[in-house]
């Protein structure tokens, strides 16, 4: 994630939007709990969880698609892979600190957005058998709380709760 406000996000999403990368603006306010980058080019580190708060609205770049690698090598300074491909920080299009990494599965779902996977409610005396896309039953559903998560992208799903 990236502040709404951050110095050269013009440019890093008219780069996004030359790629097909999809990404959203979450609302101003938004509160999440996220790791911060900080230092420079290959010195960055990630810090510790907090609670972040985007006055002005940020952009989230979900990394659970057909892209994901291409995302990560973009935002994350430390992903394996950077020796070989430059990252938004070496280009200079944004700094270490106006970067965010949310470690927590399925967010553009939990936030609402179209992503890979879509989220579906889980009535509180049942769980999720399986999953039926065209006829046929896959068995394999990530579940997580009271929801469960298909992906979107394979198929339009229906969920099987018993």
């Amino acid at each position: 994630m990236v502040s709404a406000d951050a110095i050269g996000i013009k440019n890093v999403l008219n780069l996004l939007d030359k790629q097909g990368i999809s990404y959203y603006l979450l609302e101003k306010g938004t509160s999440l709990k996220l790791k911060q980058y900080d230092g420079q080019n290959q010195a960055v580190t990630l810090g510790d969880v907090k609670d972040i708060i985007f006055e002005n609205g940020a952009y989230i770049f979900p990394v659970d698609g057909y892209r994901a690698n291409m995302i990560a090598i973009l935002f994350e300074p430390e992903y394996p892979d950077t020796a070989n491909h430059l990252t938004f920080v070496e280009m200079g299009h944004l700094a270490a600190s106006d970067i965010y990494r949310c470690e927590e599965s399925f967010i553009a779902a939990k936030l609402g957005l179209a992503g890979t996977y879509k989220e579906v409610a889980i009535p509180a005396d049942k769980t999720v058998a399986s999953v039926v896309v065209n006829g046929v039953t896959y068995d394999s559903v990530d579940t997580e709380g009271e929801n469960a998560y298909v992906n979107y992208y394979t198929c339009v799903a229906k969920v099987a709760i018993s």
